[in-house]
Order: C-alpha cells, then structure tokens, then sequence
C-alpha cells in the first residue's frame, strides 16, 4: 500500500467502519423519519387521487375508506394528543447537533446516538397509537348505516389493491385468487 493512500484498512477515523457506522445511522434516522411523516401525512392530507399510488401502513386501507373529511377529524384529533409531546424545532435542532456531536467524537458516542434514535421512535410509536385509538374510536361512533357503507368502501378498496397487485405481478385474478 503506498503511503500516500488516505483509505486505511484498520477501522480508524477515515477507513470505512465510521463511514459504514453514520451511513447506518441516518439510514436508520432517515426511516424513523419517514415512518412519522406517513402517520401524519396519510391522515392529514385531502381525498386520494383515484390513481394515485399510496402505501399507509399506519392504518392502510382502512384510513383510505374514510372520506376525506373524516381523515382530517382524525388527524385533528391525532394532533391534539400528540401535540404536547412534539418536540419544537429548537429541541430537534438541538438533538441533531447532540448527535452530530456524539458522531464526531474521539471516541465515537454511540449511546448519545442510540438515544436519539430511541426518542424518535418513542414518539413515532406514541403517534402510532394514537392514531389506532383515533381510527377505532371513530369507527366505534359510527351508526350502522355509515359502518356498512365504510365496510362497502373497504372491501372495494382491497379488490382494487388486489386488481393492481395481480397487474403488477403479471398473475390473472382468479390464479391470485386460489393462491
């Protein structure tokens, strides 16, 4: 190895273990990240577009039978009780710099790193549940009539993710069917 070579093979500051370690680490940012922006979004956001293409898991298929007025209810209802809990911009400002820091440092700090982690996805999860509990408990008010039309909008919805995926998967619809 020449001596001019700036990629050393032994895990210090410049060789690729760091590297791979931060790369992990917003990655993992990154996706807890994502996962609180699709809670939010999913029942914040206006009617679906008939084509559009939308993957929420934090309640799926059952948040896309609601009307859109519904969804934004819930929404509201999801922000009211979560609300006390978000953190201001100062405060994730603060923990990003805490966790640059803890990335800089000689030696690295992963548990300052770990914990930030554990914060975010602490209050994902709390998003989490109180959007089940918003959902239930607005199915749970529903009248008969609007639980049969919601369940109506449901079972179309499945069929029409079940029609796109069998499009996807180049499979026939009855093969899908019996699978």
């Amino acid at each position: 190895m020449a001596s001019d070579d700036k990629s050393p093979r032994d895990g210090s500051r410049f060789g690729r273990g760091p590297a791979l370690t931060k790369g992990l680490l917003f990655l993992s940012l990154a996706l807890n990240l994502l996962v609180a922006g699709l809670v939010a979004g999913a029942l914040l956001k206006g009617e679906p577009k008939k084509n559009a293409r939308h993957h929420d898991r934090s309640g799926g298929p059952l948040t896309l039978a609601l009307d859109g007025e519904e969804r934004r209810a819930i929404g509201r209802e999801i922000g009211r009780q979560t609300r006390p809990d978000r953190p201001s911009m100062d405060e994730v400002r603060a923990e990003y710099d805490a966790v640059l820091q803890a990335l800089r440092a000689t030696p690295y700090r992963p548990d300052a790193v770990r914990q930030s982690l554990e914060n975010q996805t602490d209050f994902v999860v709390r998003r989490q549940q109180a959007a089940t509990a918003a959902l239930l408990n607005h199915i749970d008010a529903m009248t008969e009539a609007e639980r049969m039309a919601y369940a109506q909008r449901l079972e179309e919805g499945l069929r029409r993710f079940e029609e796109r995926l069998d499009r996807k998967m180049n499979r026939k619809p009855e093969a899908a069917a019996t699978e």
